[in-house]
């Protein structure tokens, strides 16, 4: 995924991140099937499920991969239909776990792929005409100074266009995502909250299993926001790169060009928005992070409050 056509970029800097995000990319794989396996394969261990119904009597189901149908079910019935049950919900689980390690991989990789670009523009920008060779010197050759940058600043305006291609194509499926993840926080806290203190704050098999997809959860919020703002942080150092370059020594022509670059770049507003002034980055999960602890505060207090 290289979209540079000039050839005098630092190859070592799309190389470092390209070897990282393999090595990230196989961490992530290898976390969500560690996962998959001990949701799939707790209860060949754990075989039992005690419910407590609401008159205080101890139900004993056998335990299921996600528990989802005992509730409304038999125990006669529900150890008749128990492989189907077993089937069913496993599927299922493959099904969110692999959904959720792809999107996080295919966000990581086209952020990382994009800002190991933009670095190499950067330090291009940085460089640029600090290079001492004779012919610099020699004023016939300033025009190649603004061929030299021109093609640069062709291939960041290129860059430019597929990033904003990149998040409009992204946009539904991110904001479906950190939507469904912030509610499922919610719910989930709440949930092992009400569990954890209605077992006498022990910490049980269902409990555990709240816990740990209410981490999961939070992740998946922490990874979009990261990777979005890293992608936003690289974006805006474009123009400061451009500052930095050698351009007080050239020529009117290469500094009136040079100018009306930055006013361009500053003009394309390339950022990951939900709203009109939210924009998915560290700052958002921040955010999410206090909503989420009010709502859980004031759901579990006004249950206490009904009981």
């Amino acid at each position: 995924m290289d979209f540079l056509s000039h050839g005098q970029y630092r190859k070592d800097i799309f190389e470092y991140y390209r070897k990282k995000c393999i090595r990230i990319t196989n961490f992530c794989t290898f976390v969500g099937l560690v996962i998959l396996l001990l949701w799939i394969l707790a209860p060949l261990f754990i075989k039992e499920f005690r419910f407590k119904k609401k008159d205080g009597s101890i139900m004993v189901y056998r335990n299921s991969v996600l528990n989802l149908y005992f509730s409304f079910i038999s125990i006669s019935f529900y150890e008749q239909i128990y492989p189907f049950i077993y089937i069913l919900e496993s599927i299922y689980t493959i099904h969110t776990v692999v959904e959720v390690v792809l999107s996080n991989v295919l966000i990581m990789q086209f952020c990382w792929m994009l800002s190991a670009q933009l670095k190499t523009i950067v330090s291009k920008y940085e460089s640029f005409g600090y290079k001492i060779l004779d012919k610099e010197i020699d004023p016939e050759f300033e025009e190649t100074y603004i061929e030299d940058f021109k093609s640069v600043f062709s291939d960041n305006v290129k860059l430019s266009i597929c990033i904003k291609k990149f998040y409009v194509f992204m946009r539904p499926m991110t904001v479906f995502y950190i939507g469904i993840n912030f509610h499922g926080l919610i719910v989930l806290i709440y949930m092992f909250t009400l569990n954890y203190f209605k077992n006498g704050s022990t910490l049980t098999l269902t409990s555990l299993k709240l816990l740990i997809t209410a981490s999961l959860a939070l992740l998946n919020l922490f990874l979009f926001c990261y990777f979005y703002g890293y992608l936003e942080n690289q974006i805006s150092l474009i123009n400061f790169a451009m500052y930095n370059c050698n351009w007080t020594n050239k020529n009117i022509k290469f500094k009136k060009m040079l100018s009306m670059a930055m006013i361009l770049n500053n003009r394309i507003n390339l950022r990951m928005n939900v709203t009109v002034q939210k924009s998915v980055k560290l700052e958002m999960f921040t955010s999410i992070i206090h909503v989420s602890y009010s709502i859980i505060s004031l759901l579990v207090k006004k249950t206490k409050n009904s009981n």
